[in-house]
């Protein structure tokens, strides 16, 4: 029986679904690492609306522009907790391969002064 080339013939067969592997990995942890991002600046604009009860929801809009990124949507609510959600589109690395060009990620929190302290609870988008 003469083996010779079987290896190659099998590396050939497999490395199309090593890269689409590769591709699928590397692409949804980017997405994590934008929503984290996303998550802690939505975070940061709640302790700075708390920081100042005089703000206005221009002032918090403001902060987001400040933040860099280009934001889909931002809803801001002021009262005794603060809540805002965020919404950004992330162009997706590997789009040609996963058919996806862009995908829209969420971030919703509620924040309020407890005892001196910031209490961020996390909402369902």
């Amino acid at each position: 029986m003469n083996r010779k080339g079987q290896v190659l013939i099998s590396f050939v067969l497999l490395l199309p679904l090593f890269v689409l592997l590769l591709a699928y990995v590397l692409d949804n942890g980017l997405l994590l690492a934008e929503k984290t991002s996303l998550d802690q600046i939505n975070k940061e604009a709640i302790s700075y609306a708390l920081g100042d009860r005089s703000r206005t929801e221009e002032d918090i809009l403001s902060y987001f522009s400040h933040n860099g990124s280009s934001w889909r949507d931002i809803t801001v609510y002021l009262d005794e907790v603060v809540q805002i959600r965020v919404e950004k589109e992330v162009p997706r690395l590997f789009h040609f391969i996963l058919g996806e060009p862009s995908t829209v990620i969420s971030s919703y929190y509620e924040g309020e002064m407890v005892d001196g302290e910031v209490v961020y609870r996390k909402l369902e988008n």
